[in-house]
Parts: structure tokens; C-alpha cells; sequence
């Protein structure tokens, strides 16, 4: 009786967790193909052929690496998952605040505020700071992936 009380939720919490990241997988991967099967086809419009097209590559390529066994689609998984949260949430961030950082130095400049105000920083330690966050984070994305494809040829 424990252990059924148990089994339940982690199935659960399985199933949402396989559920979520097939989910993104698959949106994420339908749209890449989509824009390469309207690249290679009539660019201007999507018929019933090139969705038919598009939803079978989509379920169909996964399947197929899959298929080929361990080696190979568990890296690529463990790739999927670590690149996109790396640049998600440790890149992404950094570079948008120092972008929003220039553009109000930029607008401030452009409407001739010369007057000696302090600078509000949005990350403690400025510029530094979100310029090491960067470099750590193209750093990870580069090991992540330098360390996935030696897996590969393993």
C-alpha cells in the first residue's frame, strides 16, 4: 500500500515531465521544419502537402534517432536540454540588460541630459558584472556543446 501511494504521483510527475519536454520538442522542432519545408517549397504559401509534410518529418526524425539506439539520442537529448536553458536563462538575461542599459545611456544622451545623475545600474556591479555573465554563459553553451559531440564520437 506505501508503495502504491507513492508510485502514483511520481508516474504522474513523470508523465508531466516526458509530457512538457516532448511538447516543446515537438513545437520547437515543427516549426524548424516547417520554415525549411516552405524554404525548399513555394515560399509564399503553405498548402495541405507542406503541413502533411512538415507533422510527419516532425514525429518521424525523433523516431528514427531514437531508433539508432542510445549513443546517439541520449546525447542529443541531454543537448537539447542544457542548450536552450543555458542560453535561456543564463545568456539571454545578461545580454538584454545590457542592451537595455545602452539604450537609456543612448536615449539619455540623444536628449542631452548632461546632468551629472548617478547612473541607475540594473545589475549590481554594472557592466562588469553582466559582461562575465555573458562570457560564463557563451562559455557553458560551448562546453555543453563541444561536450556532446565527443559523446557522439565515442
Amino acid at each position: 500500500t506505501k508503495g502504491r501511494a507513492i508510485r502514483i504521483p511520481v508516474s504522474l510527475l513523470s508523465l508531466g515531465a516526458i509530457g512538457t519536454t516532448m511538447f516543446g520538442s515537438f513545437m520547437a522542432m515543427g516549426h524548424f521544419i516547417s520554415d525549411m519545408v516552405r524554404r525548399l517549397g513555394d515560399k509564399e504559401t503553405c498548402n495541405p502537402y507542406h503541413v502533411f509534410l512538415s507533422n510527419t518529418l516532425t514525429a518521424v526524425v525523433p523516431c528514427v534517432l531514437a531508433c539508432l539506439g542510445p549513443p546517439l539520442y541520449l546525447p542529443l537529448l541531454a543537448f537539447s536540454g542544457a542548450y536552450p536553458s543555458t542560453i535561456l536563462h543564463g545568456l539571454l538575461p545578461a545580454l538584454s540588460a545590457l542592451k537595455l542599459q545602452r539604450e537609456k545611456k543612448a536615449l539619455q544622451h540623444h536628449h542631452h541630459h548632461h546632468q551629472q545623475q548617478k547612473q541607475q545600474r540594473i545589475v549590481l556591479g554594472g557592466n562588469t558584472t553582466l559582461k562575465l555573465l555573458i562570457i560564463t554563459g557563451i562559455g557553458m553553451v560551448v562546453a555543453s556543446s563541444a561536450l556532446n559531440m565527443l559523446s557522439l564520437f565515442r
